[in-house]
């Protein structure tokens, strides 16, 4: 017997993989033998795919450094199953991949070590009567976006312990404390209160729900949590209460033990008292997701165009933290906002600005525009 095996004309992907899920949008990695290859096919399914012949694949151009390729999925809903193929646009063989996006309500966990390592310095001092701390996650390690609501931490002390604290939160493109402090522009208090009583809690995560609630649009987060003194302060020198993780570079400290408030002075959030010390562990927490994904749009306006009879411009102002890849547009005569609508008179716009065409004289229009994701 002789076989003949015909090579494929060009290569077939290989280390197919998701690299990272948010609510609406997924990151695809993969590798080709060939690195002149940049065309390609994909389909994204909420059921597995068993007759590829019923498919119009996506064609997608996607040139990488070397033989790695990535390509980010848009426009998915949240809290849905996806099943993903890939191939090359020339050959026949697909690899697939599935994923879940996230929900609306979710909390998303970074860091599941289970040693306490004599470290009793995070989130707040538990020996000193006053401390700031900060500590950093990675937009790779949260994996999320949206509006957070609260923080947990991994409290496994078996007394209670009462402290005034107060948590700022910011974004920054900052990957490590090893140096020094960050300065977020945009460091925000979230959280303040005193004799606030951690305590081990039946899952063993104690919540702080914040009073101003964090708009996420990605990035790594800085989570900085100033302990000022009160004579109230119970379960001092209660030591090592939180679960941390051993990570290099992730956490930085400052402590003063005068019993005394005030003795650490911040400055938009941060400790300007002195430069802090470097640790190589980090608490492990959760950050609690809820409302909408996609903030209001912060402002619009129309502005008529051409004899100012038939067209106007509509732009508009995406809220801080709005993360929505495009947005949808009706055009309608009537004043009453639409409740389910399913159809637009313009969907899926990218930018923050649409033309309005078609329109009639001398009659009055009313224009209802959202992110997409709403």
């Amino acid at each position: 017997w002789t076989v003949t095996v015909e090579p494929e004309s060009c290569a077939t992907p290989y280390n197919f993989a998701v690299a990272g899920v948010q609510r609406i949008s997924a990151d695809l990695t993969w590798s080709i033998g060939d690195a002149g290859v940049d065309s390609y096919e994909l389909i994204v399914s909420d059921s597995v795919v068993t007759d590829f012949s019923a498919w119009t694949p996506q064609t997608v151009t996607v040139s990488g450094e070397g033989t790695s390729r990535s390509y980010t999925l848009t426009g998915l809903e949240r809290g849905t199953a996806y099943y993903v193929y890939l191939r090359t646009a020339c050959g026949s063989r697909w690899a697939d991949v599935s994923l879940t996006t996230g929900n609306i309500n979710e909390c998303v966990q970074v860091g599941a070590g289970t040693s306490t390592g004599s470290i009793d310095y995070i989130p707040y001092s538990q020996w000193y009567h006053n401390s700031y701390t900060q500590q950093l996650y990675t937009a790779e390690e949260i994996g999320a976006t949206g509006t957070i609501n609260a923080l947990s931490f991994n409290y496994i002390g078996t007394t209670p312990t009462t402290r005034n604290i107060t948590v700022y939160m910011g974004t920054t493109d900052a990957t490590s404390l090893s140096s020094g402090w960050v300065t977020p522009a945009d460091m925000t208090e979230v959280f303040s209160a005193q004799d606030v009583t951690f305590s081990n809690a039946a899952d063993g995560w104690f919540t702080l729900a914040l009073d101003n609630p964090f708009v996420y649009g990605g990035g790594n987060i800085v989570v900085a949590m100033y302990m000022n003194y009160t004579s109230n302060e119970t379960g001092y020198s209660n030591q090592y209460n939180f679960y941390n993780t051993s990570v290099s570079g992730k956490t930085r400290y400052l402590t003063n033990d005068t019993q005394s408030p005030d003795q650490i002075t911040l400055v938009n959030g941060v400790a300007t008292s002195g430069s802090g010390t470097s640790l190589a562990n980090r608490n492990n927490i959760q950050f609690c997701f809820s409302g909408e994904a996609c903030p209001a749009v912060a402002s619009a306006a129309v502005e008529l165009t051409g004899d100012g009879t038939s067209a106007a411009t509509l732009t508009w102002t995406a809220s801080e933290g709005d993360y929505a890849n495009t947005y949808d547009i009706i055009v309608s005569t009537s004043e009453l906002a639409p409740e389910a609508q399913t159809s637009y008179t313009y969907a899926a716009v990218s930018g923050t600005s649409q033309e309005l065409t078609g329109l009639s004289a001398y009659t009055r229009y009313y224009v209802y525009l959202r992110a997409n994701c709403d």
